[in-house]
């Protein structure tokens, strides 16, 4: 037989560097507040990660209820879900083994923090926040180096960065180093097949994740080496991609940098997919 390995579920809570068990809040909530919840953890854009709850609500509901779990979360680990992370629903899903599914419930709150975008005036096609579409991706804070995405097709798109200097893709002088542009390009090509997914659903949800991994990179060339050392913060460049032949789980994508000027940097990705 074969074994492939994919991935761990860690029942962990990284958030701003502090880890904490879910499983510990689960128990605090059901001892203080006697709620069948379940906990998971959420992207956050400052923080990395964040909590989110997922709450029967049979067992718990209304505005008291939610304050007296928030004091009880604060009380014992300083902090509580925002409202837009706390969501009640009529029963937890369960797996197979009828078992509460943990996986189920971050698809569930996925959907939810896609459905809040759109409640609060979010509309498809973009500009869409990165951050709305990290869910997707297995980037976190901080090497999420991409702002929004500007447009989304399958056969392509277009991304946007705010230039930051103290941003990870700078060195330590500010300036931009060359390799962030290829990782630029690759980081454009996934948020924008996941804008493609997500708006096919909306308000409906993306179940079925893929994994892409950047092998190689081709005719690699920069084109304006002297903006890259003159770049200011604030500064907006855009990344085009555009998706190439796919030969079995191998996809060729053609990237571009553009600054004020015009091209910055060029080249070809070959990514694998599965």
């Amino acid at each position: 037989g074969r074994l492939v390995y994919r991935h761990r579920n860690e029942l962990l809570l990284n958030r701003g560097g502090q880890k904490f068990s879910l499983e510990r809040i689960e128990e605090t909530l059901t001892r203080e507040v006697s709620c069948e919840a379940i906990a998971v953890a959420v992207f956050d854009e400052r923080l990395g990660e964040d909590l989110g709850l997922v709450v029967r609500r049979t067992d718990i509901g209304g505005d008291s209820s939610r304050e007296r779990a928030a004091r009880a979360l604060k009380a014992e680990f300083g902090f509580a879900p925002t409202a837009d992370r706390w969501l009640e629903v009529d029963r937890l899903p369960q797996n197979g083994s009828f078992k509460v599914d943990r996986m189920a419930c971050r698809e569930l709150m996925r959907k939810n923090a896609l459905d809040v975008w759109l409640e609060r005036g979010g509309a498809w096609p973009g500009p869409v926040p990165v951050s709305t579409l990290a869910e997707w991706l297995p980037h976190r804070a901080p090497a999420i180096w991409l702002d929004e995405v500007l447009s989304a097709a399958p056969e392509g798109g277009e991304c946007e960065v705010t230039y930051r200097p103290d941003a990870h893709y700078a060195d330590t002088d500010g300036r931009l180093r060359e390799s962030s542009l290829i990782e630029w390009m690759a980081q454009a090509y996934g948020y924008v097949q996941a804008a493609v997914g997500v708006s096919r659903l909306v308000p409906g949800l993306v179940t079925a994740k893929g994994k892409a991994y950047l092998v190689a990179i081709r005719d690699f060339e920069v084109l304006a080496a002297s903006e890259l050392s003159s770049l200011r913060a604030g500064q907006r460049l855009r990344i085009h991609v555009r998706k190439g032949q796919q030969i079995g789980p191998i996809i060729l994508v053609q990237g571009e940098v553009v600054g004020q000027n015009g091209p910055i940097a060029r080249g070809q990705l070959r990514l694998f997919a599965e």
